[in-house]
């Protein structure tokens, strides 16, 4: 692989990422550093892991099921 073709994280997975860094090699004080290599923010970091944004994305993931689930019915309704 080449420069070139460096591999694409998303967001979520550079947090998680940088959090298993963080906790494995006690780097506490190294979050700025962190976010800043893997390209995030500090805050972004914060509040990923907040309470309010992991029920935000549990919301999210249960109107993605919904949808899915509708979708998936209107198709096999047409069959």
């Amino acid at each position: 692989m080449t420069e070139k073709e460096a591999l694409e994280l998303s967001a979520e997975d550079k947090y998680h990422l940088t959090r298993q860094v963080i906790t494995k090699y006690t780097l506490k004080n190294m979050l700025s550093y962190l976010c800043s290599l893997s390209g995030t923010s500090r805050s972004g970091y914060y509040r990923y892991f907040s309470k309010k944004g992991k029920e935000s994305r549990r919301k999210r993931e249960e109107r993605k099921e919904e949808l899915r689930k509708t979708i998936q019915n209107a198709y096999d309704f047409k069959r």
